[in-house]
C-alpha cells in the first residue's frame, strides 16, 4: 500500500462552476482517486475554494454583497455540486480559515528568511475616478505577447503567459467606462523567482519523459528564457489573508501567492481534523514516502510548475521542507460555441444545474469522455446525449442488464458452474484479463482517454461473446452445462470489469456489486459537514477513507450464484425535451 496525495486546483468562489472545470480537472482527479482507493492505496484528495481572488471582489460588488458573504455562498454551492456528482474529496475546504492564514504566514516568513522575498516599490495601476489602486484582475488590455485584447493584469488566457499590468497595451479599468488609469508608486513585498532558477531548471529537466511534453516545454521555456521577474505578492486590498508585518495592515497577500499554499494548509487541516490520515508530514513534507499528483487546467501551469516549486525550494513549515510535485496533470479546455467556458464572463453550463437534471453516473461518463486531455474539445448537447445513449447504455449498460436480467427471467436467478470453461469462454476471459491489465496501466498514469477506450473495447468483447454464444438457444435445446458456462463466464467478466468501471460510474458499480452478492460498499459515503469554531465555522466536503470491501478472493465469483433482482443502470437522455423545458 502506498500513499497517494491528489492535489486539485482551487476554484475561485465567484459563481457556479461550469462543466468545463469538472470535465478538465475535478472529475479526472476523482476517477484517479477512486481507482487508487480500489487498488488498496491510501489516498488523500485535497482542494478548496479560493475565497480571496479579485474575481470575488468584482462579482460581489455587482451583487451588492460583501466578499465574505458572496464567496461563502459560492463555496457551499460548489461543495453541494461536488456531492451531487460524487466528487469524493477527502477534504475540500477554503482559504478563508484560521488554519490557512496561519500556514500562509509561516511559509511567508520562511520565504523571507531564505532571501527570496523582500520589500520594494513599484508603479501600480490606479483608477483616478474610483480613487483606488486596482488589483491586477481589475486591469485589462491587449496582451504584449500575443495581442489578445482581453488579457488580464496577471495572465493572458489566450497564450497562458504571465504578465504585469504595466505591460498591457490599451489599458483599461473594469470599474468604470472612463478608463482613466495611471500608475502610482506603492510599497509591497516581492518574490524573486530567479533566485531559484537553477534549481527549477534542474528539477524540470528531471521530469523529461515523465510529464506531458507541452506542459514541460512551456515551463522550461519560461525558466530558460529568463521569464522569471520579481513578482509582487501583496496588494492594496482589504479582503484576503493578513500580512504579518507592521505597516502592512491595509494590504493583503496577492491571491496567487497564498492560494497555492492551500495544498499544504488543506493537508494540515485534513490531518488535524481526521486522525486516520496520520500527520501532514506523511503526505507533503520533503521526506514523505508519498506520490503527489497535481490536477490542473492549462491556464494554471506556471503557478504549479514554476511559482509553487520555487516557493517550495525556500520554504519550511513546522521545521520541515515541503515536497515537490511528482506529477502535474494538465488539461486543455472544454469549449462551448467555439470559446472556453468562463464563469466571470457568464459563458457557462453550470455543473450544479446539469447534476440536478440528469442521472449522476451518466453525467460523469459523458464528461469523462469529453476530457480535453491533449487538445480542446467542443461540448454540444447532441454529443452529450450520444455518449450516454449510444456508448454507456448501449455498451456497458446493455451488457449488464441483458445478462443479469436473463438469469432472473430465464434461469430463476440461479447459476451453477462446474469449473470447466469451453474454449470460447476461456478465450474471452483471457482477453478480458489482458484488457484489464491495459486499463489498469492507463489508470495508473491517469491516461483517462486511453483507459476509457480500452475499457469500452473490453466491454464490447463480452457483448460480442454473449451474442455469439446465444444462451437462449441452449435453453431451447436443454443444454444446461453450456448455458451455465456462457452465463457464468459473462458474469465473471462483468465482475472483473465492474471494478474498472467503478471509478467512472460508482453508483452503477455498487448496484452490480450488490446484485452479484458482494458485501459492503465499494466506496465511502460523501459528507458535507460544518467544521471549526463559531467564528471560523465552514462547510467542507469529506469522504471517510475506509475503502473497498469484498468477500471474493481476488474478486472471483463463487461457482454457485443466486441473483434475486434485475438491474437497470442508466436512463436514456432526451436532450431535446430538456432544452425545450
Amino acid at each position: 500500500m502506498k500513499k497517494v496525495l491528489i492535489a486539485v486546483s482551487w476554484p475561485y468562489a465567484n459563481g457556479e462552476k461550469h462543466i468545463g472545470q469538472i470535465a478538465g480537472t475535478y472529475l479526472p482527479a476523482d476517477i484517479f482517486a477512486r481507482y487508487n482507493r480500489l487498488s488498496g492505496h491510501q489516498v488523500l484528495m485535497i482542494s478548496g475554494s479560493d475565497m480571496h481572488g479579485t474575481p470575488i471582489m468584482l462579482m460581489s460588488e455587482k451583487a451588492g454583497q460583501q466578499p465574505a458573504q458572496f464567496a461563502t455562498f459560492n463555496h457551499e454551492q460548489f461543495v453541494d455540486g461536488c456531492k451531487s456528482l460524487d466528487i469524493s474529496f477527502d477534504i475540500f475546504t477554503h482559504t478563508h480559515t484560521k488554519n490557512h492564514a496561519a500556514v500562509v504566514s509561516e511559509l511567508f516568513k520562511s520565504n523571507m528568511d531564505a532571501g527570496i522575498i523582500d520589500k520594494g516599490t513599484s508603479s501600480q495601476a490606479y483608477d483616478i475616478d474610483a480613487e483606488r489602486f486596482l488589483p491586477d484582475r481589475y486591469v485589462e488590455g491587449s496582451c504584449p505577447h500575443c495581442g489578445y485584447e482581453d488579457a488580464r493584469g496577471d495572465q493572458c488566457d489566450e497564450c497562458g503567459k504571465i504578465v504585469e499590468p504595466s505591460e498591457l497595451k490599451n489599458i483599461r479599468s473594469k470599474l468604470n467606462k472612463e478608463n482613466r488609469v495611471e500608475f502610482r508608486e506603492t510599497e509591497h513585498f516581492y518574490i524573486d523567482l530567479a533566485k531559484n532558477k537553477d534549481a527549477l531548471n534542474e528539477w524540470l529537466d528531471s521530469k523529461q519523459g515523465q510529464w506531458n511534453k507541452s506542459l514541460l516545454g512551456m515551463s522550461l521555456s519560461m525558466t530558460k528564457s529568463g521569464e522569471l521577474p520579481k513578482r509582487s505578492i501583496t496588494r492594496d486590498l482589504d479582503w484576503g489573508v493578513d500580512i504579518p508585518v507592521e505597516g502592512f495592515d491595509k494590504k493583503r497577500f496577492y491571491v496567487w501567492y497564498e492560494a497555492v499554499i492551500g495544498y499544504l494548509s488543506a493537508t494540515v487541516e485534513a490531518c488535524n481534523r481526521f486522525p486516520e490520515y496520520g500527520q501532514w508530514q506523511d503526505w507533503i513534507s520533503e521526506d514523505a514516502q508519498s506520490e503527489t499528483f497535481y490536477f490542473i487546467g492549462k491556464d494554471n501551469i506556471p503557478f504549479h510548475s514554476i511559482i509553487w516549486p520555487s516557493m517550495i525550494f525556500s520554504s519550511k513549515y513546522d521545521g520541515r521542507g515541503v515536497k515537490l510535485p511528482d506529477q502535474i496533470i494538465s488539461s486543455d479546455y472544454l469549449t462551448l460555441a467555439g470559446s472556453q467556458f468562463s464563469t466571470s464572463r457568464g459563458h457557462v453550463i453550470g455543473f450544479n444545474t446539469i447534476a440536478q437534471q440528469f442521472q449522476t453516473d451518466s453525467v460523469r461518463y459523458a464528461l469523462a469522455s469529453l476530457y480535453p486531455q491533449s487538445s480542446d474539445v467542443e461540448f454540444t448537447w447532441e454529443k452529450f446525449a450520444e455518449l450516454i445513449n449510444n456508448e454507456l447504455i448501449a455498451n456497458w449498460g446493455n451488457l449488464v442488464s441483458r445478462t443479469v436480467n436473463f438469469v432472473c427471467r430465464k434461469m430463476e436467478g440461479k447459476v451453477e458452474f462446474h469449473g470447466e470453461y469451453s474454449e470460447a469462454s476461456a478465450s474471452l476471459l483471457k482477453e478480458v484479463t489482458e484488457a484489464s491489465v491495459n486499463v489498469r496501466e492507463f489508470y495508473a498514469k491517469s491516461d483517462l482517454r486511453g483507459m476509457m477506450r480500452e475499457l469500452l473495447r473490453a466491454t464490447s468483447l463480452v457483448n460480442k461473446y454473449f451474442n455469439d454464444e446465444k444462451p437462449w438457444e441452449h435453453i431451447k435445446e436443454g443444454n444446461n452445462d453450456a448455458l451455465h458456462d456462457v452465463i457464468y463466464t459473462s458474469l465473471a467478466a462483468i465482475q472483473q470489469l465492474n471494478l474498472l468501471w467503478a471509478p467512472i460510474v460508482p453508483n452503477a458499480a455498487q448496484a452490480i456489486h450488490d446484485a452479484l452478492g458482494g458485501e459492503g460498499q465499494l466506496f465511502s459515503d460523501i459528507e458535507t459537514p460544518f467544521v471549526g469554531e463559531s467564528d471560523d465555522e465552514h462547510k467542507i466536503l469529506h469522504q471517510d477513507p475506509k475503502g473497498y470491501v469484498s468477500r471474493y478472493e481476488d474478486n472471483e465469483l463463487p461457482h454457485s450464484l443466486h441473483i434475486t433482482q434485475e438491474v437497470r443502470l442508466f436512463d436514456r437522455v432526451d436532450v431535446k425535451a430538456f432544452l425545450e423545458d
